[in-house]
């Protein structure tokens, strides 16, 4: 990832929120960017505290703001600590600031993206009120509707990323997919799995055969293309790759998303990086199914990548 200025990482002190924090410490060196540290109380919680303690309002807040910066720092220091033992390098330590915000998560971190011009938005998979399968569904709503590139980290991506999966589709949005691969491979000293994952004519447009799967040679003819574009398409990154373990994988599977999820099991990767909107995207979708599937699915961390000229209207 390059050319990042200013990162916002929304913390809620889960153990994904940790590895998420510790990421945006690493991302942040490797830029010389400003780290946007952000944790948000819903205005319900301090009511409701106010209210069983038998306390002002204004002074519960206050010792809830006390708390959490608390909370804060000690989970910076315990970043800032993995950092430094992960880094190749001994970098300067990025700039920083904190906000405890009282109100709604979802739009105080779509303000705090707006208000410093985010490159880039880390979260925790899953916060507090999730399960441990798939994204929260805070993270979820921000990579749908983030006016940036959103990476949702697992609890267990704490480190430097080993493997990373690119998935390619042809779309505009594959060049963007790819280049952010290779700035994160180039920096962990990753390797690449290029993935391409189609759904077979043969399979849905079977009336066209006089049989119900397209003759060998067809299926052959028509891999072979797909080999041949996908190959053409990385031909401009051979000297970007040329240092990187890359490998390109053309996969058949009824369901892209299926594919692609069940690949990411397979192949121990510990990044996937995708594009939020594909070929088949419909008018008025924030996000292609393809990508809200890997988003619900993914074994592992998600680097969402969001199409030129991308905007969403918040209230």
């Amino acid at each position: 990832m390059d050319n990042l200025k200013n990162i916002v990482v929304g913390i809620d002190y889960t153990k994904s929120s940790d590895a998420a924090l510790a990421q945006a410490m690493r991302m942040a060196q490797w830029n010389a960017a400003h780290i946007h540290v952000i944790h948000v109380i819903e205005s319900l919680v301090v009511s409701d505290l106010a209210r069983a303690y038998g306390a002002a309002e204004a002074h519960t807040e206050a010792e809830v703001r006390k708390a959490a910066r608390r909370r804060a720092n000690e989970a910076i220091a315990a970043a800032q600590a993995l950092a430094a033992v992960n880094a190749e390098t001994h970098s300067p330590r990025s700039e920083m600031n904190v906000d405890i915000v009282i109100g709604n998560p979802f739009y105080a971190i779509m303000c705090c993206i707006r208000v410093v011009s985010a490159d880039l938005l880390i979260l925790g998979a899953h916060g507090t009120s999730t399960s441990h399968r798939g994204a929260g569904t805070l993270a979820a709503k921000c990579v749908r509707k983030a006016p940036t590139k959103v990476m949702l980290v697992r609890e267990n991506g704490r480190r430097p990323f080993a493997r990373i999966a690119a998935c390619i589709d042809f779309s505009e949005s594959s060049a963007l997919v790819i280049e952010q691969a290779i700035r994160c491979a180039q920096q962990d000293s990753a390797a690449i799995d290029v993935l391409h994952v189609f759904s077979p004519p043969w399979q849905v447009v079977h009336y066209m055969s006089p049989t119900l799967q397209a003759s060998p040679d067809f299926q052959k003819q028509y891999r072979d293309h797909l080999n041949s574009r996908l190959e053409e398409f990385l031909r401009p990154y051979e000297s970007e790759t040329i240092a990187l373990n890359v490998e390109h994988h053309l996969i058949e599977a009824t369901e892209v998303k299926w594919g692609i999820t069940e690949f990411l099991k397979s192949s121990g990767a510990d990044l996937v990086v995708t594009g939020t909107r594909g070929r088949s995207w419909l008018v008025g979708m924030l996000i292609g199914t393809t990508a809200e599937a890997i988003v619900r699915d993914s074994p592992c961390s998600v680097l969402a990548i969001k199409p030129e000229g991308f905007s969403y209207r918040i209230g």
